[in-house]
């Protein structure tokens, strides 16, 4: 079977709404909303493969089907300045024996696929997440959702007034 990109996020995001008890702080409780590959406008221009929000904060995993693909997120301006990046946790997941844990940038966990399961390699540390980025995910998010508005909620909605053109339009009562 080959191991795609599709594949290991799909893995990642049951695996992130399954709690894990693993006895250290970067354990989770599952989580209620996980978003997968979700583009929104933040600072950094971060798109986490999959992103999942716990009682205790958010969870990023990183997916990586070879070791050229992960040795060049290092370049990325929020792995460069890791004070920019989202996700109190921050994992990579990748095909049995793909990454070298070695390799692994200070306080990143490992999660690997292995014969059609998730393996703990090598657990993540916690980070200071960037909020700004994880705000702005969150509020594009609830923006995409068909919520009627109600006496306690009132968003901005995209709608599409033409094939090409997108607008906001208030839903309020």
């Amino acid at each position: 079977m080959k191991i795609t990109h599709d594949l290991l996020t799909a893995y990642g995001r049951r695996w992130l709404t399954r709690p894990l008890h693993s006895g250290t702080p970067a354990g989770h409780y599952g989580c209620p909303v996980v978003l997968t590959e979700l583009s929104a406008m933040t600072a950094t221009g971060e798109i986490p493969d999959v992103l999942g929000w716990d009682n205790r904060g958010s969870i990023v995993l990183e997916c990586k089907t070879s070791v050229a693909d992960f040795r060049a997120d290092h370049r990325k301006p929020f792995r460069v300045q890791p004070q920019l990046g989202l996700g109190r946790q921050r994992w990579y997941l990748a095909p049995q024996g793909v990454i070298p844990v070695h390799e692994l940038p200070d306080n990143w966990g490992l999660l690997e696929l292995q014969a059609s399961r998730l393996v703990v390699i090598h657990h993540s540390g916690l980070f200071t997440s960037y909020y700004p980025g994880e705000v702005a995910i969150l509020l594009s998010t609830l923006r995409r959702l068909k919520i009627e508005p109600d006496g306690c909620v009132s968003l901005k909605m995209y709608s599409m007034e033409t094939k090409n053109k997108a607008s906001l339009t208030l839903n309020t009562e």
